[in-house]
């Protein structure tokens, strides 16, 4: 009963009020989080960030340099909402750095990240389990192995920049919406209703589902550089982030033309994946029953011969 009781008494500590507040942000498919935000959360200091200098240095001396080691620097929003590099720890790194803090929060935290851990693992079970369902079903529409390839690796890209742009000030699908018809724009030479056309496609149609393999990896190209633009330059709201896309656009187009200067064709392909119409079936006319064609009197004499 008694370890029952310690248990539950564990468990919520792991339910830890401002624990929201710590900053994290995914990078290269780990889970970072901002060193100097755990430092205020756990000491309760006015100023973390001479707090953190202050041990960072007592660290070096005591011989923690493979933990410090660990640290990388990573852009996260600060509180005049702009996009600054920080110190930052990923799951396993920070839960060696907890334990040289004196804290009465440290326990209660290190089982916080380890459930962390455990639903950010369940998290990626998730998601691979949502992909290979998606493998499942282009394969039962007949979708090769290469474009489906492509298709995901374009979903993947996609996902992560419409992501980085919403934390940047940019979260409504009209300006989403408006951003990817300036990208194809910049990167195909036609807008995304254009595209749609020289593939026959109708409005309602996702653009994406019928592109060629090319297609996509020169969108994915584009939406990457994008994103990686947002970052170097740190760009809020949208008309840095459009800056950005035209930028981006117009290196996926320096690619497309350089493949297009090798195939000697177009990449803007009117290749679609609709089914094909159905031929229509010619009516037959109706069938005369014979006895029209004879006189009844007639036809019943030749029986009769």
């Amino acid at each position: 009963m008694a370890d029952e009781e310690q248990g539950q008494e564990q468990r919520s500590l792991i339910s830890l009020e401002g624990v929201e507040r710590i900053r994290r942000v995914i990078h290269e498919g780990q889970e970072y989080w901002s060193v100097v935000d755990v430092v205020g959360f756990l000491t309760g200091s006015t100023h973390p960030s001479k707090y953190w200098t202050a041990m960072r240095n007592r660290m070096q001396g005591e011989g923690a340099r493979e933990t410090l080691a660990q640290i990388i620097e990573l852009p996260m929003r600060s509180a005049d909402g702009r996009h600054r590099k920080t110190d930052a720890m990923n799951r396993q790194t920070l839960l060696r750095l907890v334990q040289s803090i004196p804290s009465p929060r440290a326990e209660g935290f290190k089982l916080f990240l380890a459930e962390a851990g455990e639903e950010k693992i369940v998290e990626m079970e998730r998601q691979a389990d949502s992909i290979e369902e998606m493998r499942q079903r282009y394969r039962s529409l007949g979708r090769d192995e290469e474009w489906i390839n492509a298709r995901i690796l374009y979903i993947v890209t996609r996902n992560a920049w419409t992501s980085e742009i919403q934390v940047r000030g940019v979260d409504d699908q009209q300006s989403i919406g408006k951003l990817t018809s300036i990208l194809n724009l910049r990167t195909f030479g036609v807008s995304t209703a254009q595209h749609k056309q020289v593939k026959g496609l109708s409005l309602r149609h996702n653009l994406a589902e019928h592109k060629t393999r090319m297609e996509l990896i020169l969108s994915a190209l584009g939406e990457e550089t994008a994103t990686g633009l947002h970052q170097k330059n740190d760009s809020q709201g949208y008309e840095e982030i459009e800056q950005d896309v035209k930028e981006a656009g117009d290196t996926a187009a320096d690619a497309r033309r350089a493949v297009e200067r090798r195939l000697g064709e177009s990449v803007v392909s009117p290749q679609n994946f609709l089914d094909p119409p159905k031929r229509k079936r010619k009516k037959q006319p109706r069938a005369v029953e014979q006895g029209m064609l004879f006189d009844p009197g007639q036809l019943s004499e030749g029986k009769e011969e």
